[in-house]
């Protein structure tokens, strides 16, 4: 997908969670506007965005078809009978059209996880069934504009790959699901080429949250990245992004242009020939002029990030600002004493992409320049640049 595209790689989510994270995507909304922290409420369950546009009714209301199916909406937030409103269509999901929650206890692992997307009774079919529905809609629509949103289980545990798939990557069950997503994303990618629909086709492939485990068997998940999933840590924020729309974004090249889930409603809105209303996705900003590569796109600046426990540290340029590492590390942060004084990092990440080398005491000067800009982004209405819609 990337030699065919373009793979950015200075690309993040808002929040290092999967709710807050998704939810940022649905409306184009910060986590400390939205409230949503944790893995609920969902969007519709909060007073600020019960009513907002969100990313899959951009394209509804420019008469696209829309479908979605996996781990969206958090847990089932959206009602049965509210469902048409949000896709026209939709496959399993979550909470949606499943049975009661099912958990399931691996072995060798002492927490009972929820099965997000157990769909059929068997797990190790749930990537087939998935891939089925997507490739499926495809077909259906294939003379239609659509919107596809391909939300699949095989990133989030329980692990549980199909038997075809087992010791396929010699890393263990997680890393063999992930052999079983690339065959899935081959297949809807082979049925856009089947029907001719490649090159009218942007395909943009990225996760929601850094992985969680952050070794297994020698390999390093989040690559050089300090950190992992719920940390305000690089590794905790850092996603795979690559675009690919043949004719139109660059082949086989790399962007270090700072990029971010929150983005994709502003960029939808584009790609879909519709101005967002005002006030609309007020942190998303229209990454299409960048992935077009226009000489004269606007970038974004700075990127506000949350934890898991929604603490929050900003990136601009090279620089990383955390007000407090005691609380770095979201879920696993440990208590922290009443009225104990904060403990402020600064990391140049061109030169310490470990986050290692606390620089607050030696550069003074950013640190208080990025101290600022962190307090005037919680305090705007919107840290979208007007230029950017």
């Amino acid at each position: 997908l990337a030699k065919r595209g373009t793979a950015f790689t200075n690309a993040h989510c808002q929040a290092t969670l999967c709710n807050p994270s998704r939810s940022s995507v649905l409306t184009g909304l910060r986590p400390s506007t939205t409230g949503i922290h944790g893995l609920s409420p969902g969007i519709r369950q909060v007073e600020r965005t019960k009513d907002v546009v969100t990313l899959p009714q951009t394209f509804t209301r420019a008469g696209w078809e829309t479908f979605t199916c996996g781990k969206i909406y958090h847990d089932g937030s959206i009602p049965q009978k509210d469902r048409d409103s949000e896709f026209k269509t939709w496959g399993p999901a979550p909470g949606q059209s499943l049975p009661d929650k099912r958990f399931a206890k691996l072995p060798g692992n002492p927490i009972r996880m929820m099965d997000w997307g157990a769909f059929p009774e068997k797990d190790e079919d749930i990537a087939d069934t998935f891939t089925r529905e997507a490739v499926g809609f495809i077909e259906r629509n294939k003379e239609k504009p659509f919107f596809l949103y391909f939300a699949p289980h095989d990133v989030h545990p329980p692990t549980i790959p199909h038997p075809r798939f087992v010791g396929t990557t010699g890393l263990g069950n997680r890393a063999d699901m992930l052999s079983e997503l690339d065959w899935s994303v081959g297949e809807i990618l082979k049925t856009l080429e089947r029907h001719g629909l490649a090159k009218n086709t942007l395909v943009i492939f990225s996760s929601d949250n850094g992985a969680s485990p952050m070794n297994e068997n020698g390999h390093l998940p989040n690559g050089p990245w300090r950190g992992k999933k719920s940390q305000l840590w690089e590794g905790g924020h850092r996603e795979p992004f690559i675009a690919r729309w043949p004719g139109h974004i660059a082949s086989g090249t790399t962007s270090d242009d700072l990029v971010c889930l929150v983005d994709l409603p502003a960029t939808a809105a584009a790609v879909a020939g519709q101005k967002l209303a005002e006030g609309a996705a007020p942190d998303s900003f229209n990454l299409l002029p960048i992935l077009l590569g226009q000489p004269e796109a606007k970038k974004r600046d700075s990127l506000v990030v949350m934890s898991g426990k929604g603490d929050l540290a900003i990136r601009q340029g090279s620089w990383k600002y955390i007000p407090d590492l005691a609380l770095a590390n979201g879920w696993d942060s440990g208590p922290v004493k009443p009225n104990a004084p904060a403990r402020p990092g600064l990391f140049d990440l061109s030169k310490d992409k470990g986050e290692s080398q606390n620089l607050y005491k030696d550069r003074p000067e950013i640190a208080k320049r990025m101290a600022g800009l962190l307090t005037n982004a919680q305090s705007a209405k919107s840290t979208r640049p007007p230029s950017s819609k």
